[in-house]
């Protein structure tokens, strides 16, 4: 039997390989993902790599994948102008009719019906599990601190939007 500590330095390791892929998950999210080309750029077989994710995420790879999409439909219908369909095949869906069907059974409302509400419907929106943000960070010298205005020009990229869940 090996030592506890072996185990926690393969969850460690597991975890770092989960992080790595899920952010290229999102820089990959609008192509047509299938689990055998993720399972190819991670190195690992299909089983192990279903098996790591669904240990470290608690959900299957396949369900994340799903979920980030809708997701990322879902905030699309609401900050773009981009026609229904137009944002289906941006996303890979096969066909407006599997897409449509896919996001009532997801949001519980029909993709129209989302974009017409008054209110965001954030339920059912799954922020990424990891982000790629890096954070820059300013030398401190002792004895002086100094506090910078910051501001932002531009679109937010995706994962860092504010959400509110409620």
């Amino acid at each position: 039997m090996l030592p506890a500590h072996f185990s926690l330095m393969e969850k460690s390791v597991n975890s770092n390989i989960i992080r790595d892929l899920v952010v290229w998950v999102e820089s990959h999210i609008e192509d047509n993902l299938q689990l055998d080309d993720i399972a190819e750029k991670s190195g690992y077989s299909k089983w192990h790599l279903q098996r790591v994710f669904k240990e470290t995420t608690s959900m299957t790879l396949g369900n994340y994948v799903r979920q980030r999409r809708l997701s990322r439909v879902a905030i699309d219908l609401r900050l773009t102008s981009q026609s229904i369909i137009n944002i289906a095949e941006k996303y890979c869906f096969d066909s407006p009719q599997s897409f449509s069907r896919a996001f009532k059974s997801h949001f519980k409302i029909s993709p129209g019906g989302y974009r017409r509400s008054e209110n965001w419907i954030t339920q059912g929106i799954l922020p990424a599990l990891y982000t790629s943000v890096h954070h820059a960070s300013t030398p401190v010298r002792p004895g002086f601190a100094a506090a910078l205005p910051c501001r932002h020009i531009g679109p937010l990229p995706y994962d860092v939007i504010p959400l509110k869940f409620y």
